[in-house]
């Protein structure tokens, strides 16, 4: 199959001391034409933006409407598997063969970038890997192959009832990346409007049903079956406009919870703190040198389609103080998705780091001045 994933990769991150003074630069004055900004006023239904500090909720927009998640949603992926490896129901040192984990490979470029990463630092040899690098893959790299094995390792149905003894009632169950892909990309090579209408009516049981089917071939390693995938040709733009509107949804409210989790890990007992310092932190300090001087506790996650920018980020600095953000943009034309993604990471920390700034945004996202 013709790339299924072109435009898939974790958001960078500009957390490095010095960066924020180059933040502005190019951008409008007026905060209220900032392209992040002028899509929150533009699309209220389509974007949600949630900011707390120190417990204080500073901008609450739209928290509660259901937007789609792309790659956010493994965050709940790494934090079961957290929650597994603390209990001691998996080892996290397990070896896991290379093989084993690209039954689920579609055209996957973040896996690459793992893959790679993993043989130049050394976790990965032999062809095989501590199943904990498979994880932190998840998270680090929003690598859709890892998050595809992990939900076949973990179990779908754990995960998913995560979510309700978490109280994420308003949280969509979790699916299959590379599965519901394949399901958006018109393999059977229907005439475009057929397959269009055929989506546009398909119903989410349906849906969900119909990746769930998809996963299991993969997951059994059907060969013949992903052979078939390379043969098809496929209008990457249209798929994927399909595959992001068909993703998992929830609440920035419910991230809000998630972030929150996090945060305050050390309250979930040392094991599940080492697992959420792994998973989520330690390669942000790691690949920002300089960082562990200003912040105790730093995560960050996002998620993109070409259609969407999502994001969280919590943080912690050296004086105790906490910020957490929740940003959804929903509904992008690829033209603005391209523009914002470059600014994106800068507006979020500075939300989090800048309280003049935070001040500001929030005063204009309420009278659109």
């Amino acid at each position: 199959m013709n790339k299924i994933l072109p435009y898939y990769s974790l958001l960078s991150i500009v957390f490095l001391i010095g960066c924020l003074q180059a933040f502005f630069v190019g951008i409008p004055k007026t905060l209220k034409h900032h392209p992040v900004v002028s899509h929150l006023l533009e699309k209220p239904e389509d974007s949600a933006l949630l900011l707390i500090k120190n417990g204080e909720v500073v901008i609450n927009r739209n928290v509660e409407t259901q937007l789609p998640l792309a790659s956010l949603s493994k965050m709940v992926i790494g934090l079961v598997f957290a929650e597994q490896a603390a209990e001691g129901l998996l080892q996290v040192e397990e070896k896991i063969t290379l093989q084993s984990l690209e039954r689920f490979y579609i055209d996957d470029d973040n896996y690459q970038t793992w893959k790679a990463t993993g043989i130049e630092e050394g976790w990965i040899d032999s062809e095989q890997v501590s199943l904990k690098y498979i994880a932190q893959g998840a998270v680090r790299f929003s690598a859709n192959t890892n998050a595809d094995f992990l939900m076949e390792y973990l179990g779908l149905a754990a995960i998913n009832s995560w979510l309700q003894e978490k109280n994420l009632l308003t949280h969509e169950a979790i699916f299959p990346f590379n599965a519901s892909a394949i399901v958006c990309h018109n393999i059977e090579k229907l005439p475009q409007k057929v397959f269009l209408a055929q989506m546009d009516t398909l119903s989410a049981a349906i849906y969900t049903e119909r990746v769930l089917a998809i996963q299991e071939k993969l997951t059994s390693g059907n060969s013949l079956f992903k052979e078939s995938l390379e043969q098809q040709p496929v209008n990457d733009q249209v798929s994927l406009k399909i595959w992001s509107d068909r993703f998992s949804k929830a609440t920035a409210q419910d991230y809000g919870k998630l972030t929150e989790l996090l945060l305050n890990k050390k309250a979930l007992g040392k094991e599940m703190e080492q697992q959420i310092s792994f998973l989520f932190e330690e390669w942000a300090f790691a690949e920002n040198p300089g960082l562990d001087q200003q912040f105790s506790s730093i995560g960050y996650k996002g998620g993109s389609t070409g259609y969407l920018l999502n994001t969280i980020l919590y943080l912690e600095d050296k004086r105790g103080n906490q910020a957490q953000v929740v940003l959804f943009m929903n509904e992008l034309s690829p033209k603005k998705h391209k523009m914002i993604s470059k600014l994106f990471s800068g507006f979020v920390f500075d939300l989090a780091t800048n309280d003049a700034f935070a001040e500001d945004t929030q005063q204009v996202l309420a009278t659109g001045d």
